[in-house]
């Protein structure tokens, strides 16, 4: 949480449209000051409390539990019971918009690049971070994978677009560094929950949308319309449209907007003309404003030529040169869990990737069938209490290219797992086969055990992750050592 003293939370007075109140009420018995609360179980004496009502809990509940232990209250709604108290019209709102202010609006210091998508955001975020640093080598990354400064280690994330008070903290951090751009994967429960709504954003790019998250956002148009509100942000210079969906070219129709329309089609100011693939890249050409232009992506993959085109043009409309983003790509570093390939003499080569999506599944293995004609085996399982409706869908979307199917537990969470493999097994017809193994890591013994040495294993859904969350524990789970240690055994 951020913390400030009282002649800062003071000066926010007058900048928010619903004035945060001034003077003594302010004053907190500890040096540091006061801190923004949003859980009442860390609020402590002084601190300003922001009530919140989520999805399974109302912060308002414990409103009156936290003014008795002298913990400052700002409440959405109701009658405020003395000065120290505020109503405001919407407290994650005015949460997000008070994080920053606190930190001194690191934000508008820097270019802050944000990605939207139901797929590929942290592979386009990975390159494009990649592609500033040349430029800007103390850049900033914010995701899925983590956060980091300029090519420092990753460290972790507690989401991946985290609350407020830390993307505003970060921002700070990346500011105080030297870092002039940050790069940021925004997710549709961060914009709705409006985690970003204090950030200045320079560029963003809508990349694709899919069934996903429905469990949250009731339907697929109330899912388009989030993200698509995240690209109508007024401060907005540039709006990145990937157009190869239809969600996508419904987009970059709405009228008000200039968009910067990229993808296969020629009216497209970015239009990729051609690809060709390997096991270990693609060569990609481009026509752009200024002509033709040729890249080498050491990525494999249509969905991750779709990833670069998007970070290449966001790159190019910034004002990077051609030749810098030619040669930036060429050391690209492969992305953690995202086509991660591990190899071992007489063993089938496995493949690790974070895909957890029908959509995701499907360009995964397409992917890979542009280079591999050998025998096939997937291993997935579903996540626990999320979309149920995607599980069947899952199942088919594996069987167009894998000749073997191996069902088994990832992240079951607090569901019962019958329930899990009950609606996977919806998915089989009798031309479907499937070989269930609850265990994922006896799982992934028997599929390498069972796939000939020419063949591929690959490995969906975990991807970067190291854990594996079954009932209410978060237990250590490496998938890359596991693969290894199965070669070794």
């Amino acid at each position: 949480m951020p913390r400030a003293g009282a002649s800062r939370l003071a000066a926010l007075e007058g900048v928010i449209r619903n004035r945060l109140p001034a003077g003594h009420a302010w004053a907190a018995p500890r040096e540091e000051g006061p801190r923004l609360c949003t859980d009442h179980r860390h609020a402590r004496p002084g601190d300003l409390f922001v009530a919140v009502r989520g999805e399974r809990f109302d912060g308002h509940r414990v409103v009156d539990g936290l003014r008795a232990r002298g913990v400052q209250c700002v409440i959405q709604q109701g009658e405020a019971a003395s000065e120290a108290e505020l109503v405001v019209s919407d407290s994650r709102a005015w949460l997000a918009r008070a994080a920053e202010l606190l930190e001194g609006d690191p934000s508008r210091s820097l270019r802050l690049y944000a990605f939207t998508g139901t797929n590929g955001k942290t592979t386009t975020a990975w390159i494009l971070q990649h592609l500033l640093l040349r430029e800007d080598p103390r850049a900033g990354l914010c995701g899925t994978l983590g956060m980091r400064i300029g090519d420092s280690p990753l460290e972790k994330g507690s989401l991946t677009t985290p609350p407020a008070w830390e993307l505003s903290g970060f921002c700070a951090d990346v500011v105080r560094q030297g870092g002039r751009s940050l790069v940021l994967e925004a997710s549709s429960h961060a914009i709705d929950q409006r985690r970003l709504h204090g950030l200045h954003v320079y560029a963003a790019a809508f990349l694709n949308l899919a069934p996903e998250h429905l469990d949250y956002h009731g339907d697929m148009d109330r899912y388009f319309r989030c993200k698509a509100g995240f690209l109508q942000r007024e401060e907005l210079q540039l709006r990145v449209v990937l157009c190869e969906d239809d969600w996508g070219r419904r987009l970059a129709q709405t009228p008000g907007y200039s968009w910067t329309r990229v993808g296969g089609n020629p009216d497209c100011r970015w239009q990729l003309l051609l690809r060709e693939s390997s096991e270990h890249g693609q060569r990609m050409r481009l026509r752009g404003p200024q002509g033709e232009e040729d890249y080498t992506l050491p990525l494999p993959g249509v969905y991750n030529a779709q990833n670069a085109l998007a970070a290449i043009v966001l790159a190019r409309e910034s004002g990077l040169s051609r030749e810098a983003v030619r040669d930036s790509l060429g050391t690209l570093p492969l992305v953690p869990g995202r086509m991660e390939l591990l190899r071992a003499p007489g063993r089938p080569t496995v493949v690790i990737d974070y895909a957890h999506t029908p959509d995701g599944y499907r360009a995964c293995l397409q992917s890979l069938a542009e280079w591999h004609k050998g025998p096939l085996t997937c291993l997935f399982g579903c996540g626990g209490e999320r979309d149920r409706e995607k599980r069947p869908e899952m199942v088919r979307a594996a069987a167009e290219h894998a000749g073997q199917l191996v069902f088994c537990l990832d992240n079951p969470r607090g569901e019962d797992p019958e329930q899990i493999f009950r609606d996977m097994q919806a998915g089989l017809d009798s031309r479907i086969q499937a070989r269930r193994v609850d265990d994922r890591r006896e799982a992934i013994r028997w599929a390498i055990g069972n796939t000939p040495a020419e063949g591929l294993v690959v490995l969906l859904g975990k991807g970067h992750e190291r854990y594996q969350l079954i009932g209410k524990e978060r237990l250590p789970f490496d998938e890359p050592a596991i693969v290894r240690e199965v070669f070794d055994g």
